[in-house]
């Protein structure tokens, strides 16, 4: 645990030989409120913003954050090759620095060698890769690309990502849900509902399944 003045020091001494942590799930709607307005207007990546739907209860979205601040340093970069959880799009803005971000896309799946408890995290180190140990991952065939301080990435469900930083750096993660995503959504919530939450986890299944197609009427009507 830090405050924010120890670890920005630690950020700004930052080298690859002793990188400062990587913090993430970092909610500014809890623990700094006050930025939100910052964030306006907002980047709609469909014709309505679904993970803000006043129907989609809250408990839904457990496991991520709908806005998350990312703190890094030289050195630094995201501890795992990874799909984000329940399939949100992702949309990722440089207040400060850049970012490296490495994405394969969905159909490269096969050769990312997904854990067998979490299938959407690979057990490969992209950075160092055991091609004796995961040999198909030679065929993979990353995306390369640096985010510059005042640019925004968006990248779709299901991309293979993760990031990697060579100076002191700010982003800020928002997701997305809409149409193109809401099933998988919806599966995968109940998935992880079963594990927490089990007496629910079909019901909000099911209630999933009933908004998903109230929310398509309301955007073909224009609501």
């Amino acid at each position: 645990t830090y405050s924010i003045s120890e670890y920005v020091d630690l950020m700004l001494a930052s080298t690859p030989d002793n990188p400062a942590p990587y913090p993430f799930n970092f909610n500014i709607e809890k623990q700094a409120p006050e930025l939100l307005a910052d964030v306006t207007p907002e980047i709609l990546y469909a014709k309505s913003d679904r993970v803000k739907h006043p129907l989609l209860p809250k408990f839904m979205l457990n496991g991520t954050e709908v806005y998350e601040i990312f703190l890094g340093g030289n050195g630094g970069s995201f501890p795992f090759l990874h799909v984000d959880v329940l399939f949100l799009h992702t949309q990722i803005t440089q207040l400060y620095g850049s970012k490296d971000f490495f994405l394969f896309s969905p159909d490269q799946t096969p050769y990312m060698y997904p854990r067998e408890d979490n299938a959407k995290v690979s057990q490969v180190d992209v950075f160092n890769p055991d091609y004796e140990k995961f040999p198909l991952f030679r065929n993979a065939n990353p995306i390369k690309v640096t985010v510059e301080e005042g640019e925004t990435i968006l990248f779709p469900t299901k991309w293979w990502h993760t990031t990697q930083i060579h100076e002191p750096c700010i982003s800020l993660g928002r997701v997305h849900l809409n149409a193109a995503n809401w099933n998988d959504f919806a599966n995968d919530n109940f998935l992880s509902l079963q594990t927490y939450r089990p007496a629910v986890a079909r019901p909000a299944l099911l209630y999933a399944k009933m908004l998903g197609k109230l929310m398509n009427l309301q955007e073909r009507i224009g609501l």
